[in-house]
């Protein structure tokens, strides 16, 4: 892959031999940046260690001091790439994609994975300013958002085609493309592409330290599973991976 794809994108911009492109800046974990980006997640489950958003909202607001500690941990994790255990244990929820299927196969099934909201809230702030960063690179009409892509296009066919007009459109989908991307690949190609060296280390320590339980029906849990490929559905930072594979076949 990497053979295949790294000589044809460098921009002018790139300041390092190894980067493709400009590198993604460097900010400082705050206790204020935490607070405000768990302001913005949405109320959902909690992981195995039961924290949920809402009690950290309520030390947030009485407590606010706790998060200068947490900020200070999630710093040495980016310093060492060592995440506490209890961060990276989750499990794994079989969500089922087609309601009006009766009897669901592996493949009618999307595994969404569950870690603790204290990795979410870390995954959702480095991912928010992920996203800045991806603007820099990132091809017009790739992975900001299937539906914008197609209204675009569709707006841009009414524009310039006289006359009355029916337009039709088909949608692919990669079947299980999260599960299938190689994550030590995707690590990679977001090295190249300049992301934040530290976060990087950060997200690495995540995969390499990474179990799960299945969450089977009746609420039992299967046995531990060591990850060796795909991405998480659930990771806030998987679509930023993702979209840096993806970019390189547009590139």
């Amino acid at each position: 892959f990497m053979a295949r794809f790294e000589p044809h994108k460098h921009s002018p911009h790139a300041t390092d031999p190894n980067l493709w492109i400009a590198p993604m800046p460097e900010t400082t974990i705050t206790s204020e940046a935490l607070i405000r980006t768990l302001q913005d997640m949405p109320d959902t489950v909690g992981g195995f260690d039961q924290w949920v958003r809402a009690e950290l909202m309520a030390l947030a607001k009485w407590y606010p001091a706790l998060f200068d500690a947490l900020a200070a941990l999630l710093e040495l994790v980016e310093d060492t790439g060592v995440w506490a255990q209890s961060y990276v244990d989750g499990f794994i929820s079989q969500i089922e994609k087609d309601a009006s299927i009766t009897e669901p196969g592996p493949l009618d099934l999307r595994p969404l994975s569950i870690l603790s909201v204290l990795y979410r809230l870390w995954s959702k702030l480095r991912a928010t300013e992920g996203l800045a960063w991806q603007e820099t690179w990132m091809p017009d009409g790739v992975g900001r958002n299937a539906t914008g892509c197609s209204i675009r296009a569709a707006l841009d066919v009414a524009d310039n085609v006289p006359g009355t007009l029916v337009v039709a459109g088909i949608s692919y989908d990669f079947k299980k493309a999260f599960d299938l991307v190689p994550f030590r690949l995707g690590l990679r190609v977001m090295f190249h592409r300049g992301f934040n060296r530290r976060m990087l280390r950060a997200l690495a320590g995540m995969y390499r330290q990474l179990r799960r339980r299945f969450k089977l029906p009746g609420g039992y849990l299967s046995s531990w599973v060591v990850v060796s490929n795909g991405i998480l559905q659930g990771c806030a930072l998987s679509m930023l991976m993702l979209n840096a594979l993806v970019t390189c076949w547009v590139e």
